[in-house]
């Protein structure tokens, strides 16, 4: 009964610490503001944009910064252009943060699991609405599993909207080497366990 007990125990710390942990998207890694590119790559995902440029925003600083695919002229930078965010492995829990709402704003966020389409949510802001550039918008995908890819179609006729605070459990995570080294000992004192059984 103890050995039954002390089982349980292990393999419930074991799988507690194998579990997969949230993850983010950090594009404070990117140069700040103007990227000088429509696209960048993390870690985990391609970012893209229609846009001229990729446009790292002062939004959630220290918090994984925030991203746009914005058009530029010499004058002005509106974060307009469509976006495309596509994981390198499917993720779960997925939610983010719209933020900089402007009158006319208004986007369309698709989430995939390759080409299937899993939902979709809008956000948008009457026309007549007063800017908002602290304002935030949650866009909670946590109800969708094996989120591939994000699309971004922008419909704004203000000057846009840019996304942070992504926050997602990736699929298959690769193990920690403490976590590796915890499975095996479980493993290994279950062996020891169900030996001592059979020998009683």
């Amino acid at each position: 009964m103890i050995h039954s007990r002390a089982a349980t125990i292990l393999l419930s710390t074991v799988l507690a610490c194998a579990s997969a942990s949230a993850a983010t998207l950090n594009f404070e890694s990117l140069s700040s503001g103007n990227t000088g590119s429509p696209s960048a790559s993390l870690p985990e995902a391609l970012i893209s944009g229609t846009g001229t440029i990729l446009y790292t925003n002062e939004y959630f600083v220290g918090q994984g910064g925030s991203v746009c695919s914005a058009f530029t002229t010499p004058d002005s930078t509106s974060c307009t252009g469509d976006l495309e965010i596509t994981f390198t492995t499917a993720v779960n829990q997925l939610s983010l943060r719209a933020i900089g709402v402007d009158g006319g704003d208004s986007v369309t966020i698709l989430a995939y699991a390759g080409s299937l389409l899993l939902g979709s949510q809008v956000v948008a802001a009457p026309q007549d609405a007063e800017p908002d550039p602290q304002q935030e918008v949650v866009v909670d995908f946590s109800a969708f599993s094996g989120v591939t890819k994000l699309s971004f179609e922008d419909q704004s006729t203000g000057s846009g909207l840019a996304y942070g605070k992504f926050s997602f459990t990736p699929t298959s995570p690769v193990p920690e080497p403490a976590t590796g080294l915890l499975t095996l000992l479980g493993v290994a004192a279950l062996g020891q366990f169900a030996r001592r059984r059979q020998a009683a």
